[in-house]
């Protein structure tokens, strides 16, 4: 089963007298469940396709489709109802809102989705158990590691029981042992879980760990390998 279908998918950008392609006719198919690396330098587009996928940012052609639903064809209301309950985010920088603890972090997109406190507060536990910190849950992000700080962001974006996990250069902020215990985890998650995980990285051997990897380059898209 397709999880994402790009068709023909172009975004651009005006920029004083000229337009910029921050993706230019990208056409991608990736399965239910599939791990997919893409791969770049900065500027080359790895985040726009992110953000067309996740139905952040409204490509200026071409069709998106998640999970059978073509994105862009819903209203901001119902696209945003569909990310809040089937899109996971994972950022480089964390996006951990400062004065809430981690447990809060993590229980506050099931607040959103309207679930009964009691729900919230067992499935927030479960989830941050399942990344290893269920001795920080009353941690604010200040008192957290960066490697701790992305646990929650993982946490936070598998609370809801997302089918589609898109991670930003996720160890982009983190040192090298650090990154290769969240790639791990999101690689666990993946396996166990079965939730299609879309990985945009810099990094050659963090993007190995996907079963494909796609080479974005001035916008364009084209796949280099697979494992």
């Amino acid at each position: 089963m397709t999880m994402i279908d790009l068709e023909t998918v172009t975004k651009t950008y005006e920029m004083g007298s000229s337009r910029v392609n921050a993706l230019d006719n990208v056409t991608l198919r990736i399965g239910d469940g599939e791990f997919i690396s893409v791969v770049g330098p900065s500027g080359c587009g790895k985040s726009s396709l992110l953000f067309v996928t996740g139905g952040l940012l409204t490509p200026t052609s071409g069709t998106v489709t998640v999970d059978g639903t073509s994105l862009y064809e819903l209203t901001p209301r119902e696209r945003a109802k569909l990310r809040r309950e089937m899109v996971g985010f994972v950022f480089q920088s964390y996006e951990l809102i400062p004065y809430l603890t981690a447990f809060e972090n993590v229980a506050l997109p099931l607040y959103l989705l309207g679930l009964s406190q009691e729900e919230q507060e067992e499935r927030a536990v479960t989830a941050l158990e399942s990344v290893g910190l269920e001795k920080r849950m009353q941690h604010k992000p200040s008192e957290l590691s960066g490697g701790e700080q992305q646990r929650v962001s993982i946490a936070r974006a598998l609370v809801k029981s997302p089918k589609l996990l898109l991670a930003d250069e996720p160890t982009g902020n983190l040192d090298q042992k650090t990154g290769k215990e969240v790639m791990d985890l999101l690689a666990y998650l993946n396996e166990s879980q079965g939730v299609t995980l879309l990985l945009a990285t810099h990094d050659p051997a963090k993007a190995q760990r996907g079963a494909r990897i796609v080479e974005m380059n001035d916008g364009q898209a084209r796949e280099i390998g697979r494992r």
